[in-house]
């Protein structure tokens, strides 16, 4: 359990710098070394203010972070592992995106080879599963939006999903990041198959700040998904919001906040707006809101989530983020996601299927991490078997190099 007094009195007294000398992506790891040091708490805290210059609140979220990371860890065995199948679709591109994903319906013809080789490849993993002794804990659908798929082509994925690799598994989320892609069928179908998270994602509830980053949807249409999971039956339910957001400012942010909590979703994500190369927002050269009004968003969300009873269970920084701040991924008590804290954290592998997918191999006695990339484009994709095979079989014989009992994965012939 989260101890509340690891919080108090955390938004007082902030120094200018938030974080310091740190810039890493993992800072949690590196307040967790300390603690595994025999360090306590308050020395931790002590030694992440006084040597790294971090500031008290960034500190004390770190270490709260921390304690959801090693439960994950003790909890995790030797031969488990993650699941991820990336779907890089979307309805159409946020202007902040980055990512490797196809707007529809522009992309559409580049759809059906797309889920055609996916299922190859989730056959191609799933043989070497069998017998590979690794165990899979949680399974994560992202993207892109996977609900971009239509109803026949997500209950053909769902089920493949459930073929190939059984079901019962501690954790199974499907990303259902744009509220305009939900409908009851969907929600139906992932329920039937299991899926027991869903992440909808508003990201702003302004109409103002949609429309600045190219979403289609109102505030409405998040609130219908939202009571639409709901009704359907899902019990864990995660809300992204970003700060930093073109046309956004620290008084609509806290609208934004105050209507999402008063859904009461399980998780709630704050991420800090990180420009990319590649988005729109980028190439456009936006207006964004300061680093003074992102950071009085992120220091508000933070206080007023802790507030109400929720702990931050994992923390990332990213390159190119406003004022140098954070993403945070808060909870209610005992409803985090071992999905993510396991992978924010590196606490095991992670077998990664699909466009884009990068799947990531973590020797557990060493530590020692290594990846394997799958094609980049969904063209590149669709078209190189070849290069989909040998990036599983990169994973499986990492497993099977290790001194693990029961690792036996033949070579591909």
């Amino acid at each position: 359990m989260i101890n509340k007094e690891i919080l108090t009195g955390a938004f007082k007294g902030e120094m200018d710098s938030q974080w310091g000398v740190l810039t890493g992506v993992r800072p949690v790891k590196l307040i967790t070394k300390l603690t595994d040091r025999g360090l306590s708490d308050g020395e931790a805290i002590k030694s992440f203010m006084e040597e790294l210059g971090v500031s008290e609140m960034r500190s004390r979220i770190c270490l709260a972070a921390s304690e959801f990371s090693r439960t994950v860890r003790d909890g995790l065995a030797a031969r488990d592992i993650l699941l991820y199948i990336g779907i890089p679709f979307c309805p159409t591109r946020c202007t902040y995106c980055s990512f490797v994903s196809n707007s529809m319906p522009g992309a559409m013809k580049l759809l059906d080879p797309f889920m055609d080789m996916l299922l190859y490849e989730m056959e191609y993993a799933a043989e070497r599963l069998k017998i590979s002794g690794l165990n899979i804990r949680a399974v994560y659908i992202g993207g892109g939006t996977p609900t971009t798929l239509d109803e026949e082509r997500l209950e053909r994925l769902l089920s493949a999903v459930e073929r190939h690799f059984g079901s019962g598994f501690d954790e199974y989320t499907v990303e259902a990041g744009r509220p305009d892609t939900v409908t009851d069928k969907k929600l139906e179908t992932m329920l039937r198959h299991g899926v027991n998270r869903i992440s909808i994602n508003p990201q702003s509830l302004s109409p103002a700040v949609l429309s600045a980053i190219g979403r289609q949807h109102g505030p409405e249409e998040f609130f219908h998904a939202f009571e639409a999971a709901r009704r359907a039956g899902f019990r864990y339910i995660n809300c992204d919001l970003i700060a930093g957001l073109p046309a956004d400012n620290p008084e609509s942010f806290k609208d934004t906040l105050r209507r999402v909590m008063e859904l009461s979703p399980e998780n709630i994500t704050v991420h800090t707006l990180a420009v990319k190369r590649g988005s729109t927002i980028n190439e456009l050269g936006a207006a964004l809101p300061t680093a003074d009004e992102v950071r009085a968003m992120l220091d508000h969300g933070a206080e007023t989530l802790t507030g109400a009873g929720y702990r931050p269970y994992y923390l990332y920084r990213q390159k190119n983020s406003a004022g140098g701040f954070e993403n945070t991924g808060w909870t209610k008590p005992a409803m985090h996601s071992l999905y993510n804290v396991a992978t924010m954290e590196e606490l095991c592998g992670n077998l990664a299927l699909g466009g884009g997918a990068v799947s990531k191999m973590m020797d557990p006695v060493t530590g020692f991490i290594t990846r394997a990339f799958n094609p980049k484009y969904p063209y590149e994709y669709n078209t190189n078997r070849e290069k989909i095979e040998k990036c599983k079989d990169e994973f499986f014989d990492f497993y099977r190099e290790r001194s693990l009992p029961g690792i036996d994965v033949p070579n591909r012939e």
